[in-house]
């Protein structure tokens, strides 16, 4: 669609569905022909495919969800010591959150729980 290709049946696969339009036999797919991206990124869609023809992304790619691709594709050029160093990492910044979050959700509830207190004035 990007490139207005269409995919079409051979001779052979026509006369075998007795059908000439692809759409009515095969669900919708798109093909995405890296190799034939000229490395210029005219729009979103280039942007993604350069990413995927290059392994990289450049600072100026805005398109939706780049940057975290760009994240993940760092994390995996990463040494196999380094990636599991970073995994670590970010096991521990997790757990930390997590009790910090329970702490703080804690300390709501017991906050809501006024025990009962009378007061006896003589």
């Amino acid at each position: 669609m990007h490139m207005h290709d269409s995919l079409g049946l051979s001779q052979t696969h026509q006369k075998m569905f007795k059908r000439s339009d692809v759409a009515e036999i095969f669900p919708e797919y798109y093909i995405l022909k890296v190799n034939n991206l000229d490395d210029i990124a005219r729009d979103t869609l280039d942007k993604w495919m350069y990413f995927l023809k290059n392994s990289e992304i450049k600072k100026e790619f805005k398109a939706k969800g780049l940057q975290k691709a760009a994240e993940k594709l760092n994390i995996m050029r990463l040494s196999e010591e380094k990636r599991k160093e970073y995994e670590h990492f970010i096991c521990n910044r997790r757990a930390e959150e997590s009790l910090v979050w329970n702490s703080h959700i804690e300390g709501k509830i017991e906050g809501s729980c006024k025990p009962n207190v009378r007061l006896l004035v003589s």
